[in-house]
């Protein structure tokens, strides 16, 4: 039924159709145009959208391009700033791993430093050397020159001739052998200082090392001092080295250098010295006319000195050290004064008397000399001088300049050759007693010598400082153990029985005079008969011991 009205409704609708064309067939050409211009518009309008759209869709893909390039840039950069970010991180991560590397180090260093400073501290307190040998003291030498060394200071430019093996050195043929072989003497090393000024104290010193260690001391035993030698052994490193030593403990240090050897201390000149006690001064001297004016102001201190040293105050200052480097060339600036002066000889100043004040006179106002140079003869120093040193250091020189100096003949044929094998460096050690019960007597005039300033000596003599019976004693209880005096009259050197003398001219008991010469106890009568013959008469001698 359906499918029947379906039928019908389609002949219906295509009967109108063909009734509607066949009322205007005439005007379908007319139609047929418009609609063709119409499908052209449209086709054209269609075509413009079409490009429209492509062109917005092309615009739409460039400005996806862009803007992804734009993120790819950005991406970039940021991963190009994170990666420097990253690196940098890397870098200071490792700077500070390298850095506390480096502070552990230096801490464990320090650490170790500190435990070996302690470990020789205590050596050191109880007296040990680093090796953990017992104290050595110098006067357990009872005075007798020994080869001995110093820390080594800036290396010498070229080769330093030095001995060609380790072995120790034999005397040589000149030597006197007593029909035997001596045995082998062992030439002494020295550390850096560096590696040994912790050892150093106001109240031990070290002097020098001996092939046994270190050699202690006080600052008493450094009183008065001569220093000679040939150029380049040395005598300006041990000059600087008490130097060192005597500022450590507050010493006031007046340096005359006329030739500028220790320059290095011209930089010092005045300055407070950090790290040492405040009166701890250097005052470096070392043109001509800066040490000629020197003179009046030394004058005064020790004025100064005297005065507070009498009753009854009592009072002694800080140490002072002068130190004369060069002497033959202060001896020719004196003489140069003496012709100027020529017709004021009591107004002209002079500096070998400053010098003589310094060793006879102020050691009881704890004023210290040291002096050095290639020759110490009668012309620059007087004789009387040089024999009241307390010390004298000999690098390798003349036997004639040796013995003036006040090394024994003995000591000179025994340690001069090996010396100069050693090289530079090495050097005799000889040390006068340190008598500080014996103060000289401030009430006796002082005897003039016969000769002046110089006493006549033969080249087989040596001043009594350097007798094996003057030993440093220091503050440490030293062995009165020696090679006594012979028994036979005829054992007394003449040697012996001038510093018999010149101790009795000094007010020092006979009693304590015998025990320094070795002729005490069963001795005593050959010391009363020597007395005796140098007119030296008391109940003292007289009397039993």
């Amino acid at each position: 039924m359906k499918s029947r009205v379906f039928l019908l409704v389609c002949l219906i609708t295509l009967v109108f159709i063909l009734g509607t064309l066949w009322s205007i067939h005439d005007e379908l050409p007319t139609i047929a145009h418009d609609v063709l211009d119409a499908v052209a518009v449209v086709s054209a309008l269609g075509a413009l959208f079409a490009t429209w759209r492509l062109y917005l869709e092309v615009r739409k893909h460039a400005l996806l391009v862009k803007e992804h390039k734009q993120r790819l840039a950005h991406e970039q950069r940021r991963l190009s700033m994170e990666e420097e970010r990253h690196q940098q991180e890397l870098t200071e991560r490792k700077a500070q791993q390298e850095h506390e590397a480096t502070l552990h180090t230096a801490k464990l260093a320090l650490l170790q430093r500190e435990a070996w400073l302690r470990e020789h501290l205590a050596l050191s307190r109880a007296g040990y050397d680093a090796n953990g040998n017992p104290p050595i003291f110098l006067g357990s030498y009872q005075g007798k020159p020994t080869i001995t060394t110093l820390p080594p200071g800036n290396p010498p430019r070229g080769q330093i001739k030095g001995a060609k093996d380790p072995a120790p050195l034999f005397l040589g043929s000149g030597q006197d052998m007593h029909e035997t072989q001596e045995a082998p003497i062992a030439l002494p090393t020295a550390p850096a200082f560096r590696e040994m000024c912790h050892l150093i104290s106001r109240d031990r010193l070290i002097l020098c090392y001996t092939a046994s260690g270190p050699a202690y001391g006080t600052v008493d035993d450094l009183l008065s001092m001569a220093v000679t030698g040939k150029p380049g052994r040395g005598k300006t490193t041990a000059l600087m080295y008490y130097v060192t030593i005597l500022l450590s403990i507050g010493a006031e240090v007046i340096i005359w250098d006329p030739h500028g050897a220790m320059g290095e201390l011209a930089l010092l000149n005045g300055k407070r010295l950090s790290g040492l006690p405040a009166t701890a001064r250097v005052i470096y001297l070392d043109r001509k006319e800066e040490i000629i004016d020197s003179i009046a102001a030394l004058h005064e201190d020790l004025a100064e000195r005297d005065a507070l040293y009498r009753p009854p105050q009592r009072t002694v200052k800080h140490p002072r050290l002068l130190l004369a480097d060069e002497l033959p060339v202060l001896a020719d600036y004196d003489d140069e004064l003496a012709r100027v002066y020529k017709k004021r000889e009591e107004e002209a100043p002079s500096l070998i008397k400053v010098i003589r004040r310094y060793v006879l006179e102020a050691r009881k106002w704890r004023c210290f000399f040291i002096g050095s140079g290639q020759s110490m003869d009668a012309e620059i120093l007087p004789t009387r001088v040089t024999e009241s040193l307390n010390s004298r250091i000999v690098f390798f020189s003349s036997d004639r300049r040796a013995r003036m100096a006040g090394l024994e003949n003995e000591a000179v044929k025994k340690y001069l050759p090996l010396i100069r094998r050693a090289g530079s460096g090495i050097m005799i050690f000889d040390c006068a007693p340190q008598m500080t019960d014996l103060a000289p007597n401030a009430f006796r005039p002082s005897e003039p010598l016969r000769n002046g300033e110089t006493l006549c000596e033969t080249d087989d003599e040596t001043p009594q400082e350097a007798e094996p019976a003057n030993v440093i004693q220091g503050p440490f209880r030293v062995s009165e153990r020696g090679d006594g005096a012979s028994a036979k009259r005829e054992g007394v050197r003449d040697e012996t029985k001038r510093a018999i003398l010149k101790m009795q001219r000094d007010g020092i008991a006979l009693r304590d005079i015998a025990r320094y010469v070795h002729l005490s106890g069963e001795k005593y009568p050959i010391f009363q008969e020597v007395c005796r013959e140098l007119g030296i008469v008391s109940r003292k001698v007289e009397g039993e011991h």
